[in-house]
């Protein structure tokens, strides 16, 4: 309000007034928690330098000291014009009072002077690592110029590559055609465009997840590596006429037999994109292809840390109470177990689980039904309990999620049940289940695994050893040396691990004074 800035209506004449501000925005937040409303965030400024970090230390003061703790906000700020701007703004948050008043660093881009890695550096320098960096305007995703809204997604990947924690998009804006908007509404009929289900894939496989380094080949003009629990999202914009061959290095982890999604968006193709999917066929590393003039995002389900997975697709139990089955639109298609409502529950026989396995499970739940949970147990429906997973809303019946826990239980063979309960007593449907994943549960995979040094050996004998829990589906090959840094020779022939004991025999070629005798365990 102009009483407030001090306005005649010329961006020239400007007497901002602190007092009166922190004063406004009191009364704004009591009034709206009057109406049921909490405001969570408070942005002191929008592309407005009147507002220093000298007011927004004396706005806080005042709000603190005329707001309950539990109404206060955190307050952003300065929101600047452009990244350049920002920089220029925090070179006065200089002291500790101003530098506490600061929750959460942010810029917008709507100007393209200066670079996000050089506002997240700023915001670290003068705020410290531990406050997020926001950008609560981010421009130039397609914006009003008709680029492609494909390749433009780069300024979204630019600002999660620079350190950015918080990306502020345009969802809609009234009836006019605005180009940076998520849905137009130009003729009172909302349209989601192809910026709404890229940045909806971005949320819904990453939010509140972590950005890795990633190395961005020449061909590629950006690339960004995300993980949330055990899903690696990878995503590349390829701006040439010619596809380009990829080859994503696990790092250390593994995805043994699991899927792997891509969705694949140009200006040619349905704004939903283009989704294909197959299988891992090697554990350590992950084949795939971004064609030319487009963004692709290749979601890639990890093993646990404990090791691999086996999969079970829910529609394949051996006995039911109370659920019905139907056909799923999730990837690779088949059925889904549906109808699910409270103390229903499904069982699958002789299931083999290491030692406090890990369980994973693909399921579908519209907003506004009651909170559920599945519950592991064995034996019967209401047989030992060793995990349960909360279902988290997400946003329809064929929109579906991953979720993961871990299990308390010890090694061996199960009938394991399933059994679905709602935190309440409305008796309706709770959510869908497609497939649930168990993990191996041994240990992380290392190229030399074990070493056995040999006592007193006799020429031409033969030296036994045994494994007593081998890792199921891990191959096992035995090997000698004469030393522990020479050249190892593979003895007889792999073994593939069942979860039981692997006993080998190692014949002990004469004139070999001291002998070295090791397993190497690798994934198949």
């Amino acid at each position: 309000p102009q009483w407030i800035t001090g306005s005649t209506g010329s961006n020239s004449n400007f007497s901002f007034n602190w007092q009166k501000c922190a004063e406004y925005l009191v009364r704004y937040i009591q009034l709206m928690k009057s109406y049921g409303f909490k405001i969570s965030y408070l942005d002191m400024t929008n592309e407005w330098n009147y507002v220093t970090p000298t007011h927004v230390r004396d706005i806080r003061g005042h709000m603190e000291t005329n707001l309950a703790a539990a109404d206060m906000p955190l307050i952003i700020a300065p929101s600047a014009w452009s990244y350049a701007q920002g920089r220029s703004w925090l070179a006065g948050v200089n002291t500790t009072a101003r530098r506490n008043a600061i929750d959460i660093s942010a810029s917008h881009n709507t100007d393209k002077t200066g670079t996000a890695e050089e506002f997240v550096e700023r915001s670290h320098e003068i705020l410290g690592t531990e406050k997020e960096v926001w950008n609560t305007e981010l421009h130039g995703w397609k914006s009003t110029s008709g680029a492609d809204e494909a390749l433009t997604f780069s300024f979204m990947l630019e600002a999660i590559n620079a350190g950015f924690s918080g990306l502020s998009g345009w969802l809609a804006i009234g009836t006019t055609n605005q180009g940076h908007s998520y849905i137009l509404n130009p003729n009172g009929t909302p349209t989601r465009n192809v910026k709404y289900f890229i940045f909806n894939k971005l949320t819904n496989t990453s939010h509140r997840g972590q950005a890795l380094d990633i190395d961005t080949p020449d061909e590629l003009s950006h690339t960004t590596a995300l993980i949330r629990d055990n899903l690696l999202t990878v995503w590349a914009i390829n701006p040439s006429s010619s596809s380009v061959d990829l080859k994503f290095d696990l790092n250390g982890r593994s995805s043994t037999n699991q899927s792997i999604i891509r969705t694949r968006w140009n200006t040619d193709l349905n704004v939903e994109g283009e989704v294909s999917s197959k299988i891992t066929t090697n554990p350590s590393f992950v084949l795939g292809s971004v064609p030319g003039n487009s963004l692709c995002c290749f979601e890639i389900s990890l093993d646990p840390p404990g090791g691999p997975v086996t999969r079970f697709e829910a529609e394949g139990y051996d006995s039911q109470s109370g659920t019905q089955l139907e056909t799923t639109t999730d990837t690779n298609g088949g059925q889904n177990v549906a109808y699910i409502s409270n103390n229903d529950w499904v069982r699958y026989n002789n299931v083999t689980l290491a030692e406090n396995a890990s369980a994973r499970f693909r399921v579908a739940r519209p907003a506004n039904l009651s909170d559920s949970q599945i519950q592991v147990r064995l034996g019967s429906p209401t047989g030992t309990l060793i995990g349960t997973a909360d279902v988290p809303e997400t946003g329809a019946w064929q929109n579906w999620q991953t979720i993961e826990t871990q299990l308390t239980n010890p090694a061996g063979n199960y009938d394991l049940y399933l059994v679905f309960v709602e935190n309440g007593n409305t008796n309706a449907s709770l959510f869908n289940l497609n497939w649930f994943d168990l993990s191996l549960g041994i240990d992380p995979i290392v190229d030399d695994n074990l070493i056995i040094i040999s006592g007193t050996l006799t020429e031409n004998d033969t030296y036994t050893f045994a494994l007593p829990n081998s890792g199921a589906g891990q191959q096992y090959q035995a090997q000698s040396s004469d030393t522990l840094t020479g050249t190892w020779t593979d003895e007889g022939t792999i073994q593939i691990g069942t979860g039981a004991q692997l006993d080998f025999e190692i014949p002990v070629p004469s004139n070999h004074p001291k002998r070295f005798f090791r397993v190497k365990v690798t994934l198949p």
